[in-house]
């Protein structure tokens, strides 16, 4: 069977199951988020060490763990190639310290593999930590579930939304895996931040496109939209950069957790 291994327990996160559901745990606790009256389509939440951006990360997780999915589409930047089109992922259990979880494949969705743009490839998924840092989370928060992870790589905006749209149902929670500025000076991530935040707030495509930053900039763009065309309400839980929640405000990176219902 094809298993994918935790590459990134005990750097991004812990790889002890007691430290880490312990860490998880706290992060959701310390998060207050009022319950949301309407079960939420997607969130957009951080990615990088735990340290850094869990706490940010728990808020989001925390709005849709009062509602039920069966079926987690999670949306990734590759950090590590560059390609056209979306990744598959070919393994079908992904593992962490916590435990295993059932993986969907091209075998699942058959249509997909007519389409042009869509490729499955163990090489990009291996080594892509952007996925991975959800898992413990959803499995902290979820019971039952399968996950469908996709990395995407440059392709229009139209085409990634058709995908997601022939892929998502009722029981589908889509994730968008990514950060927001990158190693700018704490001030100066700030007024950057706001500026993106603002445009995917205001379901504003073309803003982001222009003047937004975030390593998981393509996938945002497709989750906007999606929600453009389906009538989804973002809303801002938390915004913070690495400067407050570990670490020096020389150079920071910026986390936000949106959901969209």
């Amino acid at each position: 069977m094809l298993i994918r291994q935790p590459l990134f327990s005990g750097s991004f996160y812990p790889d002890d199951p007691k430290i880490l559901k312990g860490m998880i745990d706290n992060f959701l606790h310390q998060a207050s988020v009022p319950k949301l009256k309407s079960k939420p389509k997607a969130l957009i939440v951080p990615h990088a060490g735990y340290i850094y951006s869990g706490p940010i990360a728990a808020y989001g997780y925390k709005a849709v763990s009062f509602f039920d999915y069966k079926k987690i589409l999670l949306l990734g930047p590759s950090h590590n190639f560059s390609f056209y089109g979306i990744a598959v992922s070919p393994f079908l259990k992904w593992l962490t310290p916590l435990k295993e979880t059932d993986c969907l494949t091209l075998k699942d969705f058959p249509f997909l593999k007519e389409n042009k743009f869509i490729q499955e490839s163990f090489q990009i998924h291996e080594p892509e930590h952007s996925l991975e840092v959800q898992l413990p989370f959803l499995q902290t928060i979820f019971k039952d579930f399968v996950i469908f992870p996709l990395i995407v790589g440059d392709l229009e905006v139209e085409e990634g939304k058709k995908i997601l749209t022939s892929i998502l149902d009722e029981e589908s929670l889509l994730v968008v895996s990514s950060d927001l500025s990158h190693y700018l000076p704490f001030n100066g991530a700030l007024k950057q931040d706001k500026v993106t935040l603002d445009a995917i707030l205001d379901l504003d495509l073309e803003r982001f496109l222009n003047y937004g930053e975030a390593c998981g900039k393509i996938p945002i763009s497709f989750l906007i939209a999606l929600a453009k065309e389906k009538n989804w309400f973002p809303k801002l839980l938390k915004a913070a950069n690495s400067g407050e929640t570990q670490g020096g405000r020389d150079q920071v990176v910026g986390y936000a957790s949106v959901v969209f219902i």
